[in-house]
């Protein structure tokens, strides 16, 4: 109580409830904010949680044969994940990349503007003027639809050449953080496991049981993602 009988100025109702008020701002505020710096780092760590959650029988086998050594058994799953799937996906890129100039370079030659010309469509397509008034066969013109865009190929590959570097080292980074994610979850991904079941309310066969079901999960969703990309 103050001298004149009032309670404190921060006891009274109204400035508690604006100070609940404005802390609970400042928390949303530090919230988003560290949703923000995370999410970018989100798609990495769950890539390799995934890809753990895999592979983690054939890691159990390795680390056995090499005498229980976590990290060595990790570093060889990396290199295999390494080898297995990023090459190949390189070398399939530079062949795409390469089938690409060389198409680039077909269809901006005098040869291809000679066969565009040969085809002649303005004239194969004048008889559907009788059926459909006032269509002009010239705005399907090959030389038309076709050459200013691959005049265009060289100006939009030099104005989006920095975008495209940019992609490519933020899909590398990307790459390198989920391997580093994979590693991490390879070494304490079972020690983690264990701290989720002790602070589970669950019994121990439920823990069980809904690991096991979430690892069926993962492993339906993978098959059905490489089977309908194979289609």
């Amino acid at each position: 109580m103050t001298s004149s009988g009032n309670p404190p100025l921060e006891r009274r109702p109204e400035w508690r409830l604006t100070g609940i008020i404005f802390f609970g701002l400042i928390a949303l505020i530090v919230l988003w904010a560290t949703f923000r710096i995370v999410w970018p780092f989100v798609t990495p760590v769950l890539l390799g949680a995934i890809l753990v959650t895999l592979t983690h029988s054939l890691y159990v086998r390795l680390r056995t044969r090499v005498h229980n050594r976590s990290w060595l058994a990790a570093t060889i799953m990396l290199f295999g994940v390494t080898f297995l799937l990023v090459i190949p996906l390189f070398l399939i890129a530079i062949a795409l990349v390469h089938e690409a100039n060389g198409l680039i370079q077909d269809m901006q030659s005098g040869g291809a503007q000679q066969f565009l010309a040969r085809l002649d469509l303005t004239n194969r397509l004048s008889f559907l003027r009788r059926w459909i008034p006032g269509f002009d066969p010239r705005t399907v013109s090959p030389q038309r639809l076709f050459l200013p865009i691959l005049q265009e190929i060289p100006g939009w590959v030099a104005r989006h050449g920095t975008a495209v570097v940019g992609g490519i080292a933020g899909l590398l980074i990307a790459f390198f953080l989920m391997l580093l994610a994979t590693y991490f979850f390879y070494i304490e991904g079972e020690a983690i496991m264990i701290e989720l079941a002790v602070l589970s309310p669950l019994p121990d066969r439920y823990d069980r049981e809904f690991g096991r079901q979430f690892k069926n999960v993962i492993d339906a969703t993978f098959r059905g993602y490489v089977v309908t990309g194979l289609a």
